[in-house]
């Protein structure tokens, strides 16, 4: 979608820049999942606003299209998980997850051009929506889930945000395992709807057993470009309404999604929400080491 003030980057010689404003991309996120790639900020959850995913590049070659064996958490899960590797040049290669491919080897792609459709993927969770997990990497270190170019946040649509404190909303879509809430009684704006200490939320708490912090004047912390990052884990989590076990939010996303291990039941489009969350001062903690970023 033409207009959405969103651009991604990677740490990599030369820089390389995501289109997504061109790709009809709704929002993204670094932090909200649990494997390697994101926690160590080298992979970019990216949701697009219809069922199909879109190159961000200028320019990529389709090296490579495999599948491989992967768990099926879920009974609608694709039985093998897609790989695309596309050709950037230098050394680098895009390791796309998550679509099924509709490319030929060598197919030579520009900005906005088809992928393939968006899958669930074995690695989902029950409440995962559809995405494409995109990671740097270079060409003879294509597949493992650690060691890739870091991502860099350059430009981030400004949201409205409530504090995590007192977080007061109303569900404005209901699925079979989460809920949409949009907040109301903002005070502040961010890339995310949740302001938490010197930041904002950017991740899944406690289900991910861990989220990040997203701030522009942190002294320490990973740096992301426009923000730096903290972690917070081993904290008390949000004092959610049943059935709902976790509290996500995602970058560019206007709405809190509530998370649920069961199906929903008893939860409605239009239903108030309050929760609570006591963070204590200094939850959020440097995030991660340049030793662990190379591993």
């Amino acid at each position: 979608m033409s207009g959405l003030r969103l651009a991604v980057g990677f740490s990599t010689s030369p820089p390389v820049v995501l289109r997504l404003d061109r790709c009809s991309v709704g929002f993204v996120s670094i932090f909200n999942s649990p494997y390697p790639g994101h926690r160590a900020a080298t992979a970019v959850d990216v949701y697009f606003r219809g069922g199909e995913a879109l190159s961000p590049f200028e320019e990529a070659r389709v090296l490579e299209v495999r599948w491989f064996d992967a768990p099926r958490r879920r009974r609608d899960a694709v039985e093998r998980e897609p790989f695309i590797a596309l050709w950037l040049g230098g050394g680098l290669v895009a390791k796309i997850l998550h679509v099924e491919p509709r490319l030929r080897i060598g197919e030579r792609l520009v900005l906005g051009d088809p992928l393939g459709r968006l899958v669930v993927s074995g690695y989902f969770y029950h409440w995962s929506e559809k995405h494409m997990h995109l990671e740097l990497r270079m060409v003879h270190d294509r597949y493992r889930a650690r060691g890739g170019a870091r991502v860099k946040l350059l430009e981030v649509p400004w949201l409205g945000a409530v504090g995590a404190a007192h977080i007061y909303g109303e569900v404005v879509y209901v699925d079979r395992h989460f809920a949409l809430v949009r907040p109301c009684r903002l005070h502040t704006e961010g890339p995310t709807p949740i302001a938490l200490g010197q930041g904002f939320l950017e991740g899944g708490y406690p289900h991910y057993r861990y989220a990040a912090v997203l701030a522009p004047r942190l002294r320490s912390g990973l740096d992301l470009g426009t923000f730096r990052a903290a972690t917070i884990e081993n904290m008390p989590p949000p004092e959610l309404p049943r059935p709902f076990v976790g509290i996500a939010t995602f970058i560019g996303r206007p709405y809190v999604k509530l998370v649920s291990k069961e199906p929903l039941r008893g939860v409605a489009e239009g239903d108030p929400v309050e929760i609570g969350w006591h963070v204590p001062d200094g939850a959020a903690k440097p995030l991660f080491t340049e030793r662990s970023q190379r591993r």
